[in-house]
């Protein structure tokens, strides 16, 4: 039987990596986005965005607002790390499927849709369901582990 190269013994480890890192930075971006961005919740000067978006929460918009966008924040920088996997993923999880249910689901839209469908949220949401059970593996801090 032929041996395996060090390549084909470690890519599973290596697309499993890029594909924390991609999503991670994705939830990262999304976070900062929210937290820092041009109607973001510290942007003085406008009426936030983002708590625009969940008005229809009432008065406890603003309390979800810092809610989703730590955790997206915070949450992307973990999954990049390999930390908390499964509570991170869980927490993500969660925030994807209300997003999905409230506001990328449209009856006109739906699936297809170019910018506001659900294709690329549920991808996520599938990619998620890959690290609620990946127990570390692949992060940052346990890749360096491998042997060279």
């Amino acid at each position: 039987m032929k041996k395996k190269s060090w390549w084909a013994n470690h890519m599973d480890s290596f697309g499993g990596l890029l594909l924390r890192i991609v999503t991670g930075l994705i939830f990262v971006f999304a976070g900062y986005n929210k937290l820092f961005g041009t109607g973001g919740l510290f942007d003085a000067g406008s009426s936030a965005t983002f708590v625009g978006m969940l008005s229809w929460l009432g008065a406890t918009a603003i309390i979800f607002a810092w809610i989703v966008a730590i955790i997206e924040f915070i949450g992307g920088i973990l999954l990049i790390a390999g930390l908390f996997d499964e509570y991170v993923a869980s927490f993500l999880t969660f925030i994807i499927l209300v997003a999905i249910i409230t506001v990328h689901w449209d009856a006109s839209a739906g699936f297809v849709a170019l910018w506001n469908g659900i294709k690329y949220q549920l991808l996520l949401l599938v990619i998620l369901f890959k690290f609620i059970d990946a127990e570390g593996c692949c992060g940052i801090l346990t890749f360096k582990k491998l042997k060279f």
